[in-house]
């Protein structure tokens, strides 16, 4: 009797060991599977603030590349605004003139939209905070004073060139109207005539030469 009662200890005993085993086991696998849920939810929050941190980066930088781009598209402009050539006569002066509204019209058009899209750019950065909202107000600034230069540019050489053809328009009819003077000048009969029918005839053509010349007067 105390052999089989013994016998029935040791197997309590070995069961009660193994059942402590398996717990202990299981109590470490969720520890180490806590750790690792710990380990892979801040690796995930690293990479997502890396990402961010990337795309923020990507977004100045193409920021920086279009203002590059549009500075130099300025400056290209600006050139030809402020150009001195005034043309050499009423029709070079007038091709001048139409070229540049042209150019003008072009510029203010396609600049405009392109600085607003800059604006918009940069506004979206400083509006979310970016880390170099500073500097990119400070870009932003820089790019609208040299549109506003680039504008102020575009008007004043437009006025010289309206001022230049108006000028040009009348010494023009000047020219013109001196032309036909002196070839009225050359038309002015000469002599009285030898007699009544010659008198006459001279009266006649000098009546017809006074109403030309006040018909040019009006053009003079």
């Amino acid at each position: 009797m105390l052999g089989g009662q013994e016998g029935q200890d040791s197997a309590g005993s070995a069961r009660g060991q193994s059942s402590s085993l398996s717990m202990s086991h299981s109590t470490r696998l969720s520890i180490r599977q806590a750790q690792v849920d710990k380990l892979y939810a801040g690796l995930k929050e690293l990479a997502g603030e890396r990402r961010e941190r990337l795309q923020e980066h990507l977004r100045l930088c193409q920021l920086r590349r279009e203002l590059d781009d549009l500075e130099q598209w300025i400056q290209e402009r600006e050139v030809v605004a402020a150009s001195h050539e005034l043309g050499q006569d009423y029709e070079h002066v007038t091709m001048l003139r139409d070229k540049f509204r042209e150019f003008s019209r072009d510029t203010s058009t396609i600049g405009q939209e392109r600085v607003d899209g800059a604006n918009a750019l940069a506004n979206g950065l400083i509006a979310g905070g970016h880390a170099a909202r500073a500097t990119v107000a400070e870009w932003k600034d820089s790019l609208n004073e040299a549109w506003a230069d680039l504008l102020e540019l575009l008007d004043t050489r437009g006025q010289v060139l309206a001022a230049a053809h108006e000028l040009q328009r009348f010494l023009h009819g000047a020219r013109q109207a001196l032309a036909r003077v002196q070839h009225k000048q050359q038309q002015l009969p000469d002599g009285t005539g030898r007699d009544l029918n010659a008198a006459e005839a001279l009266q006649r053509r000098h009546c017809a030469f006074e109403h030309d010349i006040q018909a040019l007067s009006a053009q003079v």
